[in-house]
C-alpha cells in the first residue's frame, strides 16, 4: 500500500524493529499526526519498504528512519 503525506507537520508514526538491520514496522499511529487520517490503512505491524521511491532494503533501522524523518513533502 502507498500513502502520500502532503501537508506540513509530524507524521505521527512510531516504528519498531527486532534488530538494528531489521525492517521498520509500524508500532503505533499517534493521534493528531498526519498519519491519523489513514488509520484504516496504516496499522501496527505493517512494514516500511520505500520512502519517496527509495527502497530501504539493506539499510539499518536508523538509516531507514532517517529517510522518513528527512523526506521532503509530498512524502510517499
Amino acid at each position: 500500500m502507498e500513502v502520500t503525506f502532503t501537508g506540513p507537520g509530524k507524521l505521527g508514526i512510531s516504528f519498531t524493529a527486532t534488530g538494528p538491520s531489521a525492517t521498520p514496522l509500524i508500532k503505533a499511529i499517534k493521534p493528531g499526526g498526519l498519519a491519523a487520517q489513514y488509520t484504516s490503512r496504516l496499522v501496527p505491524g505493517l512494514a516500511l519498504h520505500e520512502v519517496n521511491g527509495q527502497a530501504i532494503a539493506g539499510l539499518t533501522f536508523e538509516q531507514a528512519l532517517a529517510l522518513v524523518t528527512n523526506a521532503t513533502r509530498p512524502a510517499t
